[in-house]
């Protein structure tokens, strides 16, 4: 045809850059909704940035979230806390005490659709 003319565009992809202290992790309490236990955990982003993964204290088992499912994360006021008082007070007393417990506390919510979403709920040690 005349006049016509294909257009070819290049696109660079960067990987993203993930900081040191995401790749060694942090040790944070991992909570669920409706219980009254907590399990503290040493979470980390894997150093490509694909996954959130965290390990259980002391066992060898590994759970894995791909971030390509993430949907929303939370923190400070928007926080989801927690209900139950025993993980209430595990969380507030989790490493600094003074620090109150929304500032420490991050939601993670992800899925494969947006109609059966998960969300999981960490407390840190510090605000940092």
């Amino acid at each position: 045809m005349a006049g016509v003319e294909t257009a070819v565009r290049q696109i660079e992809l960067k990987w993203p850059n993930v900081p040191d202290q995401l790749i060694k992790g942090n040790k944070f309490l991992k909570w669920e909704e409706g219980s009254s236990s907590t399990t503290e955990i040493l979470l980390r982003v894997d150093p490509k940035g694909y996954f959130l993964y965290w390990k259980i204290e002391g066992k060898e088992d590994v759970e894995i979230l791909d971030l390509a499912y993430l949907r929303d994360t939370r923190t400070g006021k928007y926080t989801k806390l927690p209900k139950e008082k025993k993980v209430k007070d595990a969380g507030t007393n989790y490493g600094s005490s003074n620090i109150p417990l929304a500032d420490k506390c991050f939601t993670v919510c992800h899925g494969y659709d947006y109609i059966e979403l998960e969300w999981l709920h960490f407390v840190a040690e510090n605000s940092d």
